[in-house]
């Protein structure tokens, strides 16, 4: 593990690296060097933003409230001009959510298991755009690169203490990203009064489930605090002869040798043997009709004998912190991710027979290495010029993603693999698979950019304006066709916003953000594409009164995003010509009606399409995947005699494929929860509680989404855990 924390700094040998270095020295060495005369001066506190930004709330409610993702600074979401959905680690337990993309479901706007139980990746999209968003860990991207890519981590949310999702545009900050927003995960941290707890569940499909989470002081002092946190999931698929097994472990430790600094390495070791499933079926039999019936939710479209999925990924970072004074304080993250993937299986491609029995398929196979490392410096400094009080940060980063990409496969030319799935055999002679190279490619991009922003605040006026250049650059080396890309861009990207805060609560705001997102196809020259665009206009309504447990905002966007790559028809020249158009509405509130009941709704209205293209037939087309209408409930209560209910309903609306030639139906699930307090039966069983959770209460068969005739998704049947957790 030493060996890869020394990677994070230098990252790699190209030529970014002499920037980054002089970047990172040049200012934070002198500021070091100056720490005893600044911290010997007087300083004003100021009375605006509590800027412990890598400090971690042991309240849930508390942590609801607060984004570390939006500015990088620890903000009230009710000063944040800008919509964010927190999920904390609550939420994540009392509903079982296994993916972090589960734990979304009740998050406004957000399209989060759009390929269903065939969804081995967290591929959440939100806002009407298509493109996967960027996961980010502990403020480092996190092994992700292209939204479109269709390899990405998958942490698991028991290792998580937090959940944020910044909705539109976040570049800003963070460099190329998906226009839709970006997912920031935080790590559990060492916390010196750390609990320990140990959590055994089984439930439907022979699900298993082992996890711990210890934690506390190392020493006396408790200058040194440590968190140990693990999990083991084991289960079978929905679908025949799948399986899924995972064993993840995060280890962190903290180092406080004064009130001034602070040290957090964090590490995440998960390997997956059994990592899913990932496969398409035919509309017809799904959401269209099929003479012989309806497509079995468990059929197997692969083979037992071929198919294979697994992963591993490893990841190393630290979180830095020097709080100078009251006024100054340097931060410092990076973090080194290795994923690793291998994956064999034989796939529907169309119908072989005029009957729609027989499916021909086509057998796959991919070899997948992702390296991917960064660093983040920041500089926030507060001060006041009169009387406005300003929260400043500074920073620069550098960001290296390395993705080699092996694929084979065998078309099926002579039809060996045709499978009739009204009376299917399996037991694939894969001697008679003959694989052909489809892509052999070594594609790096390396990511240097500086920002700036300014939280100011007056009286109840909260402006936020924030700047940011990048310059980035892509090598694609393409191994199979003997042919290398060596290209660079520049882009400038920026963000503002307003917020007035009402003695009431009531808090309006607008806010203008940018973003862009580099292409890795090329032109009818052989060249790369510049980077896509994307802006975004937003007005909001934010409620936090004072005293009162309660959290509510409504948002207004205009989302575009712009230089999509379409294909003109009379010349299938590719050109970059293309826009999508997303409006919509989008509403989230967190309200405790007492200190029992709590209730969360989210409701969303999306309006996203194609604005422009070379195609005429393509404007005005809906975008894939995306539902009008969406939204969600959740209510719970805990009684005096130790049980805790929660019931949740959520609510996806119809969504239409890539040609809007299929229109899926739109469904509604409903999910219970339901925990009981051992110790209210026997005071012997102080802290040990037992737990049920189902998803899919009513097991509702559907369809999630379509892509195209040949790839449509269905989604989870009924899944319930049954666990018993003890804490100490």
């Amino acid at each position: 593990m030493a060996d890869h924390i020394a990677v994070t700094i230098p990252i790699s040998p190209h030529r970014p690296l002499k920037p980054l270095i002089v970047s990172t020295l040049g200012w934070l060495i002198p500021l070091l060097m100056v720490t005893p005369a600044v911290a010997a001066e007087k300083t004003t506190v100021l009375g605006t933003v509590n800027v412990e930004a890598n400090a971690v709330s042991d309240d849930a409610a508390t942590s609801r409230q607060l984004s570390t993702s939006a500015t990088k600074t620890t903000t009230p979401l009710s000063k944040t001009p800008q919509s964010i959905s927190v999920v904390t680690a609550e939420d994540i337990t009392s509903r079982g959510a296994d993916s972090v993309a589960d734990a979304l479901g009740y998050a406004s706007g957000v399209v989060s298991n759009y390929r269903g139980t065939s969804n081995r990746n967290d591929e959440v999209m939100a806002r009407g755009m298509g493109g996967y968003l960027p996961q980010y860990l502990d403020g480092i991207s996190f092994a992700s690169g292209s939204s479109g890519a269709s390899l990405s981590p998958q942490i698991d949310p028991w290792l998580l203490d937090k959940i944020e999702l910044i909705h539109g545009p976040a570049s800003v900050l963070y460099g190329q990203s998906a226009p839709g927003g970006l997912l920031s995960l935080t790590s559990k941290r060492p916390v010196a009064n750390q609990s320990q707890k140990l959590e055994l569940g089984y439930g439907t499909d022979n699900q298993r489930l082992a996890a711990f989470d210890l934690g506390g002081a190392a020493t006396d002092s408790s200058s040194v605090i440590y968190r140990l946190s693990g999990i083991t999931r084991a289960r079978d698929g929905q679908e025949q002869f799948v399986k899924e097994e995972r064993y993840a472990i995060a280890p962190a430790i903290t180092f406080l040798p004064n009130d001034q600094f602070s040290f957090t390495l964090l590490a995440n070791l998960q390997k997956d043997p059994d990592a899913g499933y990932r496969n398409f079926l035919p509309a017809e039999g799904t959401v269209l009709s099929n003479p012989n019936g309806q497509i079995p939710r468990d059929f197997f479209v692969s083979d037992p004998n071929w198919e294979k999925a697994r992963r591993e990924q490893n990841s190393v970072g630290y979180v830095m912190e020097y709080v100078v004074n009251d006024q100054l304080t340097l931060r410092q993250n990076a973090r080194f991710t290795r994923l690793k993937q291998q994956t064999r299986t034989v796939i529907y491609d169309s119908w072989a027979n005029s009957q729609q029995t027989v499916m021909n398929r086509w057998a796959q196979q991919f070899d997948d290495d992702v390296k991917s490392s960064g660093i983040d410096n920041q500089l926030q400094y507060q001060f006041q010029t009169a009387a406005v009080a300003h929260t400043v940060l500074a920073g620069v980063d550098y960001k290296h993603y390395q993705y080699d990409n092996k694929s084979w496969s065998d078309r099926d030319a002579d039809n060996d693999l045709d499978l009739d799935w009204t009376s299917p055999h399996y037991g694939l002679d894969t001697s008679l698979l003959t694989l052909s190279s489809v892509t052999n490619e070594l594609q790096k991009r390396n990511q240097f950019g500086v920002y700036l922003q300014d939280q100011m605040s007056y009286g109840r006026w909260n402006v936020l304006l924030s700047g940011r250049h990048d310059r980035a650059k892509i090598q694609v080396d393409n191994r199979l066709k003997q042919s290398e890309i060596d290209d660079s861009a520049s882009k400038s990207t920026g963000r503002g916003g307003l917020l007035y805060t009402f003695d009431n609560g009531l808090a309006p705001y607008i806010s203008y953000a940018t973003s862009f997102e580099p292409i890795t196809t090329t032109d009818a020259n052989g060249k790369l594409f510049a980077p896509t665009t994307a802006r975004q206009s937003e007005i909001g309504l934010k409620y936090a009164p004072a005293h009162r447990d309660l959290q509510a905002s409504v948002a207004l966007y205009d989302l575009r995003q712009q230089n999509l790559v379409t294909t003109n028809p009379q010349t299938r020249v590719s050109e970059q010509t293309g826009e999508v158009g997303s409006k919509g509405l989008e509403f989230e509130s967190q309200l405790g009606l007492s200190e029992s009941l709590r209730w969360s709704t989210s409701y969303a209205y999306t309006d996203s399409q194609t604005r422009k293209s070379d195609n005429p037939a393509e404007i005005g087309l809906k975008t894939q995947w995306i539902p009008r209408h969406s939204g969600a409930s959740w209510l719970s209560y805990a009684f005096d005699s130790g049980i805790t209910t929660g019931a949740g309903v959520r609510y996806v609306g119809s969504t239409y494929s890539r040609n809007n030639q299929i229109k899926v139906p739109d469904y509604t699930l409903a999910d219970l929860s339901i925990s009981y307090d051992l110790a209210k039966a026997n005071s012997g069983l102080k802290g040990a509680q037992a737990k049920l959770t189902v998803k899919n209460l009513f097991d509702h068969e559907y369809v999630s989404t379509c892509s195209a005739t040949w790839a449509c998704f269905y989604g989870e049947g009924r899944s319930a855990m049954a666990s018993l957790g003890y804490t100490w």
